[in-house]
């Protein structure tokens, strides 16, 4: 998996963009989450970390890719150069092969389905305590920095997304539906939408 351990995270500061980008996900992770056994608020910490927000090439049209998860999907992928932690904290580059998915949603799904892995049991709501145990399971199986733990607790605690851990509301719906049209998308993203759904 792709570690971010270059982009400067908030020290207990809220920053009106990084409340977009969550609100932006919050609802379909809180949903994702709870149908997978998962907590909603280690998902939406991941994607903040593993995209920086939402800045990094991978996460962005057309790749979509939000947790720098590695392979094919769909028989689609891209090459780009991530920075890995060798265990030690030392950082050493390569070219990695990462997954292109046609939506953020088919990138939150993928993510879940990847998690319910027996590797990530221990992250798993039914054999943890609270995140911090999810978090700490994943450092070393999902992500090669030793700090993983450390900076996810961190966006965790920030911006308070343990509200995410709890079952949605019945009223709740997804706030990422890629594959439908909305009325006040641009043209532009109704064309990028069109291209990678049918």
């Amino acid at each position: 998996m792709l570690p971010n351990v270059l982009s400067p995270l908030p020290r207990g500061v809220i920053t009106g963009d990084h409340q977009k980008f969550i609100n932006r996900f919050a609802t379909t992770a809180q949903i994702v989450a709870q149908e997978h056994n998962l907590y909603a608020s280690v998902m939406i910490a991941q994607a903040v970390l593993e995209s920086s927000w939402g800045n990094s090439g991978l996460s962005q049209t057309p790749y979509y890719n939000l947790f720098g998860i590695k392979g094919l999907f769909a028989g689609k992928a891209v090459t780009m150069q991530t920075k890995e932690d060798n265990g030690k904290g030392n950082l050493f580059t390569i070219d990695g092969r990462f997954r292109q998915y046609p939506s953020y949603r088919a990138s939150l799904d993928d993510y879940a389905t990847i998690m319910l892995q027996p590797i990530f049991a221990k992250a798993w709501r039914s054999n943890t305590k609270s995140y911090r145990d999810a978090t700490a399971a994943l450092t070393g199986t999902y992500a090669t920095d030793t700090s993983y733990a450390v900076k996810l607790n961190q966006i965790i605690e920030t911006y308070k997304l343990t509200k995410y851990d709890r079952a949605p509301s019945v009223q709740s719906k997804p706030t990422i539906i890629s594959h439908k049209l909305k009325q006040n998308d641009t043209l532009m993203e109704r064309q990028t939408q069109k291209k990678y759904w049918w």
